[in-house]
């Protein structure tokens, strides 16, 4: 099964996961919206969860990486690269 919001009125509605990509009529208002895929929302705050600890482990690996703890553009003195 999947729910998803109608466009047009905002209720949730609840169909099945087989209509993912297919048109469905909303019954409250009559609003034709595509059924997203049952996986859609799932498969993207993982993505997004995936890309966020990359994100997270590369920085700590430049700290790790940088002399004294510090990043080397912290000295606003500092000639650049």
């Amino acid at each position: 099964m999947v729910q998803y919001e109608c466009p047009g009125c905002g209720a949730t509605l609840t169909t099945a996961g087989s209509k993912g990509g297919k048109v469905d009529e909303c019954p409250r208002c009559g609003y034709k919206a595509i059924v997203p895929g049952p996986w859609s929302r799932r498969r993207i705050l993982a993505i997004l969860w995936a890309l966020a600890v990359v994100i997270v482990a590369a920085v700590l690996i430049a700290m790790l990486l940088c002399p004294g703890g510090t990043w080397p553009a912290a000295d606003p003195n500092a000639p650049l690269p």
